[in-house]
C-alpha cells in the first residue's frame, strides 16, 4: 500500500474534536497535543511514523516558525508545512515560551493540513464573526488587548510592526495580530 493510501485511511479514521474553549473569543479549538494523541494509534496501525520539525525562516524583515509534519513508512514520505510569526513579546512569557507558543501554533496547522482536520470551522473563517466586519476586527483586537491587561502590550505591538497607530495596519496584518492575540489569550487561560 502506498503512503498516500495509508494517509487516506488515517485521514478517514482520525477524529479530533475542538474540545478546548477560549472563553474570551467564545470559540472552541484543538491543540497540537490533541492531534498527536489521535494520530499515534492510527500511525501504529498503518505502519507509519509521524515526525515534526521546526525551522526559523526570515520573510521580509520578520521571522517565522515553519513547522513541518512528516509522515513516512520508511520508503515514501509526505510532508505538510505551516508558518506562524513570532510575536515580539507576550506578557508573562519568556523568549523561549514565546517561541514555543509560536511553534505549537504552526505545528497545529501543519498537522491539520496533513490530516485534513476540517470538521469545524476555524474562528478566523466564520463569516459573521464580529471581528471580521470592516471595523469589527480592530475593535476586537482592542478588546483582546484590554482583556490581557498589559499596558505595555499595545506600544510593543506598534513598535514591532513599526506603526504609530492600529489604523495604519493593513487588513492582513490585523488578521495576523488577532491570531497572535488569540494564542496569547489561550496560553494565559491555560495557565489559570
Amino acid at each position: 500500500m502506498s503512503i498516500y493510501a495509508k494517509l487516506t485511511q488515517i485521514q478517514n479514521g482520525m477524529r479530533v474534536t475542538k474540545d478546548k474553549r477560549n472563553d474570551f473569543g467564545k470559540y472552541t479549538y484543538r491543540s497540537a497535543e490533541m492531534i498527536y494523541e489521535a494520530a499515534k494509534p492510527l500511525c501504529l496501525e498503518h505502519g507509519v511514523t509521524l515526525s515534526m520539525s521546526d525551522e526559523v525562516v526570515q520573510i521580509g524583515e520578520r521571522y517565522y516558525i515553519k513547522a513541518t509534519a512528516t509522515l513516512t513508512d520508511g520508503t515514501e514520505t509526505i510532508s505538510k508545512s505551516a508558518y506562524a510569526r513570532e510575536a515580539e513579546q507576550m506578557k508573562g512569557q519568556s523568549d523561549p515560551q514565546v517561541s514555543g507558543s509560536t511553534s505549537s501554533y504552526a505545528r497545529k496547522y501543519a498537522l491539520q493540513g496533513l490530516f485534513l482536520l476540517d470538521d469545524n470551522k476555524d474562528p478566523d473563517e466564520v463569516e459573521d464573526a464580529p471581528d471580521r466586519k470592516p471595523n469589527g476586527l480592530m475593535s476586537n483586537i482592542l478588546e483582546k488587548i484590554e482583556y490581557l491587561n498589559d499596558p505595555k502590550l499595545l506600544p510593543g505591538i506598534l513598535k514591532a510592526y513599526k506603526k504609530d497607530s492600529l489604523n495604519k495596519f493593513a487588513d492582513g496584518e490585523l488578521k495576523t495580530l488577532s491570531a497572535q492575540l488569540d494564542v496569547k489569550i489561550e496560553r494565559m487561560e491555560e495557565g489559570k
